[in-house]
């Protein structure tokens, strides 16, 4: 999925992408580094994305950093949850680019008018 999301995002543009396997590497890298936008999966092993949506959106420096979750046939409760934890955008697998594109735009465009 890492090298399937990296394809996309060069297609649409993004040429500074990095990438994390677990919740807790992401979270630490989050924190040394400004990110413009975090997208991470449901189900990852350590942290969920779950959990770390919440870390982020609880830590001041990250709270406002665009956040996309993508899940494999997720359930009607994790984006219920994704959602109340303040997600931006939630893209079911498969997508495409142009899908991931639209998210994007949304999830900057929520956090420019200040959605926290």
């Amino acid at each position: 999925m890492i090298r399937i999301l990296h394809n996309l995002l060069a297609m649409l543009g993004f040429t500074e992408v990095d990438d994390a396997r677990d919740g807790e590497v992401a979270l630490r890298m989050a924190k040394r580094r400004h990110y413009a936008l975090i997208i991470c999966d449901l189900q990852m092993s350590g942290m969920s994305g779950q959990e770390l949506l919440r870390a982020v959106r609880e830590d001041a420096g990250l709270a406002r950093t665009p956040f996309i979750m993508i899940g494999a046939a997720p359930s009607a409760a994790d984006v219920a949850t994704a959602l109340e934890a303040d997600v931006d955008g939630f893209i079911a697998k498969p997508f495409s680019a142009k899908m991931l594109r639209e998210k994007i735009d949304i999830a900057y465009s929520r956090r420019m008018r200040g959605a926290t």
